[in-house]
């Protein structure tokens, strides 16, 4: 019965572990997204400050 029980443990914490795997790797992914969305609204920010509207080469 206690062989069972520890059993059933180590499976539930294996299974908790790589959920948050899952989870750590998504909100990295989620991060980088996000990162490369500001800079490209900076550059884009920067290029309408140096080109007037409508004279963009």
């Amino acid at each position: 019965m206690a062989n069972r029980f520890l059993r059933l443990h180590a499976q539930r914490d294996a299974s908790a572990a790589s959920l948050l795997r899952a989870y750590e790797k998504e909100q990295r992914a989620t991060k980088n997204w996000n990162l490369y969305l500001y800079s490209l609204s900076q550059q884009h920010t920067a290029l309408h400050k140096y080109y007037p509207k409508g004279a963009l080469p």
